[in-house]
């Protein structure tokens, strides 16, 4: 057990008065008094190791505010529940178990204490001579919600610590020394919470009450009813008392009950009688027994030893030496290189907007980080190599390096991550900190790469760090019957102990509810940089290389960590799992499970949308069985409950980016945060939180082909990589200062064309001129002007036409020429300085001046427009074809031109868009050909 951080234990009483029914059915209070001849005596000294205990399973049942809180109300206290039973169900070692309620007077509270009184002291009388353990767990289920509603919450969070949003004990223990009349007995109670020792997916109390066949109490079968009684549990309590209490004491029946399965398989496997903080922590704990099982010397494997180190102990006054647990040298000298080859997944949204009717299926990689770990031989922390040789970075190599590449323009999707403050980038060339498997992948594609600085570390593949470990866990797997308890409790330890080794590498901010501050998250026992970046760069080669082994006819949708949606057939999926790295992945799977299973399916539709980075959603469901027939990833949206089956989920996504508008707000009724709750003495109530709806794209690749979509009305384009990071960071600061003033969305090739345009004029312009670019057309009114000063000043020729003398038929020159301009305009032009070069060379500016020249024949690019490199441009490759229509005046891309209709692209349907994405150069026009055309008054 923990010490606490409190000098002495709290004292506390030994008896309490509480009532156990509420007062519509007796206003009795009752008494429950400890007996200390009933516990089992103080030991003399700590022991480690198996103990007794006592588990207590609590629960609360509380009514909230029928509104959600304001900012102010947590701010200033109110944000309050009201209590209406604590229940409890304790469970000795032995099996005796038992169970109780109290109902606190309206408005009242008990404390941590009283409860455990209540519940210790409600043991019935029984012959048996069991002493009850003086060690206690208190286990609650997202104790965020429970925790508060103790009297004593203020000396409580003192001691408690906040892990993923739940309150929980781990360096301290609550201590307490209750008074009794035949002695004073001492209880050691730590603090857990089930949340954290769910397995992933089965997370919420009925899940774990179905997987331990205690099922929670149905309040109604019907749905919506029992979401409406549970959100009014002072009705039922008033209206139906044996209903409400059979349903609260199961809660903590299934609490208490899950707590001591996790003991028991912790007995098991690890011999020790202990209830674990969170669940990747018996991972973690297992894996160390396992090595040390298999007689390997652990701090060896983690690249750790010990160095005697002398202290002055002035108690004793002298030195007193102990050993201190260090890195080795080599693994120290080279940690940062490792750490910096650390990335996490790859994840990229390869189409933006609606994509075309077609078989798209989702993949995933089968166990994809529990394989990686598999295949990291023994390393020998002494033999460290300096290398500049591509040769020496294989698929099994622990090898890490700063590189200098530059893919082939063939390579769809380059192979080596670049970081930014937005993700990971994969562009065509430049710098990347990565692992050997990238490096060899990328050497396989064809890249030329300069290695910068590289090491090598020797391992010893037939000695495998994990592979023993992850096998183990399959293999007591199978044991089991799917979904019981011990499978999903062996499958989460395989797939979760990865985390880790990456725990701690990257700079992470947690909440410590104690300090009351953001502190980084620490390492755990087997963080290892090494480990964690040859693991992540392992799976992200296996992506890399089947993507790229995929026909150019071939569309990928998107990529998500370690999986990816294509259209791809099963033919061409079979050819593209044949490369050396998933090749290595099959053999990895074969050793672990006995079957060679790269690629997994997790659903199959019929046509997609994507908008950014793990935003993507199903507009047509594919022919199969819910819920494989639906893909939905809602990239950070929250939507409101009665959105509650992933069809419901699914339309109204697609509802928001069809229908979405530059001001949308998303407003949800969130819960009180841990922050809230320390800081504030907030309860767990709901409080209305609003967000600025944000599904425009987020520029990770360039768009490629343009379309504008017939059957959604919306535009659409493919994308290929970026040249450079650079460029990348370019057009996203860019599109924030776009959106920053004249906030709108990317919904038609309008919006698309009038970003592109700013995107080419800010571009083409020094950081100088580019100041005050109009986001609207700035380029034709950065043109109009120059002209304006032009005239003014007698420069490029603008006074030498006899016939245009005054301000408005200078400024209906303009006008008539695509640059529109009104006579304010002209004589605003007398108060500036004309600028030589300051305008950028878009295709509207160079039209424009090319009517010009008509009227003016010396107005020339070479002196209005911008001789800037530009660094990037967003101009498609291809785009939708365009019609004509005869409503007036006609406006393209920043062009006006009198008499002649509106000209746009012609709407697209999903048969054409699959046509022009395999083959654009046959359906789609070069981008503004009409320009050119003599019936509009253009020569070529």
């Amino acid at each position: 057990m923990q010490k606490s951080t409190s000098k002495d234990p709290k004292s506390i009483s030994g008896s309490v008065t509480l009532n156990l029914t509420p007062p519509e059915v007796s206003s009795q209070a009752c008494t429950f008094s400890i007996d200390a001849s009933r516990f089992q005596p103080k030991p003399e000294k700590r022991v480690s190791g198996v103990t007794d205990y006592v588990i207590i399973g609590f629960d609360t049942e509380y009514v909230t505010p029928q509104s959600p809180s304001s900012r102010d109300d947590i701010r200033e206290g109110r944000a309050k529940y009201r209590v209406l039973s604590y229940q409890f169900h304790c469970h000795l070692p032995s099996g005796e178990a038992w169970s109780g309620i109290t109902v606190p007077p309206d408005g009242e509270r008990i404390s941590m204490g009283e409860l455990i009184v209540f519940a210790l002291a409600s043991r019935p009388e029984s012959p048996s001579d069991i002493l009850l353990p003086r060690s206690i767990y208190l286990v609650g289920h997202y104790t965020k919600a429970d925790l508060p509603a103790f009297s004593d919450f203020d000396s409580i969070k003192k001691i408690a610590v906040a892990v993923r949003s739940s309150f929980v004990s781990t360096d301290a223990s609550f201590d307490f020394a209750v008074s009794t009349e035949n002695g004073e007995v001492e209880l050691c109670v730590l603090l857990r919470d089930t949340f954290l020792l769910a397995p992933a997916g089965s997370q919420s109390l009925a899940a774990l009450g179905e997987i331990l066949g205690i099922p929670k109490v149905l309040l109604s079968n019907d749905p919506t009813k029992e979401r409406e009684i549970k959100s009014r549990m002072d009705d039922l309590q008033s209206r139906d008392w044996p209903l409400f209490r059979r349903y609260a004491i199961q809660d903590a029946v299934i609490c208490a009950e899950y707590a001591e399965r996790i003991i028991r398989l912790c007995n098991q496997h690890l011999g020790k009688s202990q209830l674990p903080v969170t669940l990747t922590a018996i991972g973690v704990d297992l894996l160390l027994k396992k090595w040390s099982d298999d007689a390997r010397d652990v701090k060896a494997i983690l690249g750790r030893e010990d160095v005697k180190e002398k202290r002055w102990n002035k108690r004793r006054g002298h030195y007193q030496t102990k050993d201190r647990e260090v890195a080795q040298l080599n693994y120290a000298l080279y940690e940062t290189l490792a750490t910096e080859s650390y990335h996490g997944g790859r994840n990229e949204q390869y189409w933006f907007g609606p994509a075309f009717s077609d078989d798209w299926t989702d993949f995933d990689l089968s166990s994809a980080y529990a394989t990686g770990m598999a295949l990291i031989g023994t390393p020998d922390w002494n033999n460290f190599k300096h290398t500049l040789a591509v040769e020496d970075f294989g698929i099994q190599t622990l090898g890490y390096a700063l590189v200098d590449f530059e893919f082939p323009d063939t390579v769809r999707f380059p192979s080596l991550p670049v970081r930014t403050d937005n993700g990971l980038v994969f562009p065509s060339k430049g710098q990347s900190f990565c692992a050997a498997p990238e490096i060899a992948l990328a050497h396989s594609l064809g890249a030329k790469l300069a290695i910068k600085h590289g090491v090598v570390i020797a391992s010893d593949n037939r000695e495998p760090v994990f592979a023993s470990y992850i096998k183990h866990c399959i293999t007591e797997r199978r044991k089991h019957p799917k979904k019981s308890l011990d499978d999903l409790f062996w499958k989460e330890l395989s797939n979760s102990t990865y985390g880790k080794t990456a725990q701690g590498l990257r700079e992470k901010r947690v909440y410590d509810s104690r300090a009351m501050d953001m502190v980084p998250l620490p390492p755990s026992k087997i963080t290892n940089p090494y480990f964690a970046a040859y693991i992540t760069s392992f799976v992200r080669a296996v992506i890399g290389e089947i993507l790229n082994a995929l026909p150019a006819r071939v569309c990928v949708f998107s990529c998500t960590t370690d999986g990816f949606l294509t259209n791809a057939t099963k033919t061409e999926i079979d050819a593209a799992i044949l490369g050396p790295t998933a090749k290595t992945f099959g053999e990895a799977r074969e050793l672990l499970t006995d079957e060679a299973t790269i690629l997994e399916i997790k659903h199959h539709v019929r046509c997609p949308l994507g908008w950014r980075t793990r935003g993507q959603a199903t507009l047509a469901e594919g022919p199969v069985e819910r819920p494989m027939n639906i893909v939905l990833a809602k990239g950070g949206l929250r939507l409101d409950d009665k959105f509650d089956t992933p069809e419901l989920r699914n339309t109204e996504i697609v509802r928001m980016f069809l229908a979405r508008k530059p001001d949308d707000r998303l407003t949800f009724e969130s819960l009180t945060g841990i922050r809230d709750i320390v800081e504030f003495d907030s309860d767990l109530v709901s409080k209305e939180v609003s967000r600025r709806v944000n599904m425009e794209y987020d520029w990770k690749r360039k768009p490629d082909i343009l379309f504008d979509h017939e059957d959604y009305k919306h535009c659409a384009f493919s994308t290929v990589p970026w040249e450079t990071v650079d460029q990348f960071v370019a057009v996203r600061e860019l599109f924030e200062t776009y959106l920053d003033s004249d906030p709108h969305c990317i919904k038609s090739v309008g919006d698309f064309d009038s970003f592109s345009v700013y995107v080419d004029s800010s571009m083409q312009l020094s950081e100088q001129d580019r100041s005050y670019l109009r986001k609207r057309s700035g380029d034709v009114n950065r043109l109009r002007k120059a002209l304006c000063v032009g005239w003014h000043q007698d420069v490029l020729g603008l006074r030498a036409n006899p016939v245009i003398r005054t301000a408005q038929q200078f400024a209906d020159v303009l006008t008539a020429c695509g640059v529109k301009c009104s006579r304010s305009n002209v004589e605003n032009g007398s108060k500036q300085v004309f600028a030589v070069n300051s305008v950028p060379a878009t295709d509207s500016v160079l039209a424009a001046i090319g009517k010009l020249n008509d009227f003016f024949p010396d107005v020339r690019s070479d002196r209005l427009c911008a001789t800037h490199s530009a660094l990037v441009t967003i101009k498609p490759r291809r785009r939708p074809h365009v019609r004509l229509h005869t409503r007036g005046d006609g406006f393209y891309r920043g062009i006006t031109i009198p008499g002649v209709g509106r000209i746009e692209p012609a709407l697209q349907p999903s048969s054409e868009i699959k046509r022009v994405f395999e083959q654009p150069r046959d359906f789609v026009d070069p981008p503004l050909r009409w320009l050119t055309r003599p019936e509009y008054g253009l020569e070529d």
